[in-house]
């Protein structure tokens, strides 16, 4: 005859898996912690502005922007999207590229240097791949605006 589990050590097992379980959720650190909080978001940043800055196919459409508020604003951003706490206190990004503009191609050579500035940074693949699947879904909101 096979060995019986007692009903009472099958739930005792059952309630210490869910407990791992519910454990291991709640230490996910966000993703904000996983590239180095507040640091790790202004490397990001900066390496990213700089690039712009210093690319000229972009560097027009930035010819009238304050560029320390931009810093600001986009550091909110990113903070916020990757689980910081910070919150962005700009305009939605239809009213922030409002008349630009601003085609395709000219958001794959922004999302360009943001992959550079974050290979620059350290960021782990893994994490950029989070960082552009939470960033991604603005392209509509910058594109033709």
């Amino acid at each position: 005859m096979p060995y019986a589990i007692p009903r009472s050590l099958s739930v005792a097992c059952l309630v210490l898996a869910l407990a791992a379980c519910q454990h291991s959720v709640r230490s996910e650190r966000p993703l904000y912690d996983q590239v180095g909080g507040e640091a790790g978001v202004a490397a990001v940043v900066d390496g990213l502005l700089h690039r712009v800055h210093g690319d000229s196919r972009l560097n027009g459409l930035f010819e009238t922007t304050d560029l320390e508020d931009l810093r600001r604003l986009v550091n909110e951003q990113l903070c916020e999207a990757l689980g910081g706490p910070c919150v962005y206190s700009g305009r939605s990004m239809e009213d922030a590229h409002s008349g630009l503009a601003i085609t395709d191609q000219e958001f794959d050579w922004f999302v360009e240097h943001l992959v550079a500035a974050m290979n620059h940074a350290g960021v782990q693949s893994k994490h950029q791949s989070a960082i552009l699947a939470v960033l991604g879904p603005m392209r509509p909101q910058v594109v033709g605006q």
